[in-house]
């Protein structure tokens, strides 16, 4: 018997500004996760190999180039398609024009609905830039992106401070919780790590009450992005307690739900 397109083996692939990630499923379980960076050549060989015979390849991103690039060499071994494009997002967008709300924020939403659908839900994406998003329900009950906020991450808002001045230095972001809170810093590269480490952690637990009051009491969070670290998790469990999600691979839970949703949908 034929194994069925939304049952069989499936890597989805988002291209972020950064880093690239693949995800290996074998139905709906992740196995396997190869990550890399955006501006360095893709594994080629691995990714091959964990596509296999038939295998099919969910490209998404938010770096057309690198994405249509990437499109063309996956080509070689696997059958690819892109998301938005080969296929559509069964989700009401409601920012216009709806295509240019990037994929990342599109699939995370779709994400968020599949670990409950009823939702409301606030996604908040911590990756270079910061997205916090609000997916809600249409009037038909599929998941509706109402739209949200964007703002630098970590890594952006310290290059920035390097590339705009005279004397800063180039830093990379802190990664995990500190052993004490240091509110005044007592070197130059302190004051700018610690700086932006509590701007971005209270930027999104500001973004997070505002979009709260407008989806109402129902409304749940669920944490995702390469830039989440302990710090920014245990602040907003903390300050909302029990309503908070974290799922690093939500963008990817997304992807393969929209490729099951369009393999159904052409059976």
């Amino acid at each position: 018997m034929a194994v069925r397109q939304s049952e069989a083996r499936v890597l989805t692939v988002n291209v972020g500004n950064t880093h690239t990630r693949a995800v290996v499923w074998s139905g709906f379980r992740a196995v396997g996760t190869i990550t890399w960076l955006t501006e360095k050549s893709a594994p080629l060989t691995l990714l091959k190999r964990h596509a296999k015979k038939d295998g099919t390849i969910v490209l998404a991103g938010v770096v057309p180039a690198k994405k249509n690039k990437l499109a063309g060499r996956l080509a070689s071994f696997a059958d690819v398609y892109i998301f938005r494009k080969d296929f559509a997002a069964l989700i009401t967008i409601k920012p216009k024009p709806s295509a240019n709300v990037g994929d990342d924020r599109i699939a995370a939403a779709l994400g968020a609905a599949q670990l409950s659908g009823d939702g409301p839900w606030v996604v908040v994406d911590a990756g270079t830039a910061v997205t916090v998003n609000a997916v809600e329900q249409d009037e038909n009950g599929h998941p509706l992106f109402s739209g949200g906020l964007i703002f630098p991450g970590a890594a952006m808002s310290l290059a920035a401070m390097h590339k705009r001045t005279a004397q800063l230095p180039k830093l990379t972001p802190l990664k995990g919780p500190k052993k004490t809170s240091v509110f005044i810093g007592k070197s130059t590269g302190e004051a700018m790590l610690n700086g932006v480490h509590y701007a971005v952690i209270g930027g999104v637990c500001e973004c997070i009450r505002g979009q709260l009051e407008e989806l109402g009491t129902a409304a749940r969070i669920v944490l995702t992005g390469g830039g989440l670290n302990d710090d920014m998790c245990s602040t907003v469990q903390g300050q909302f307690p029990g309503l908070v999600s974290v799922q690093p691979q939500l963008v990817h839970i997304g992807l393969r739900a929209a490729w099951a949703a369009h393999a159904r949908e052409a059976r």
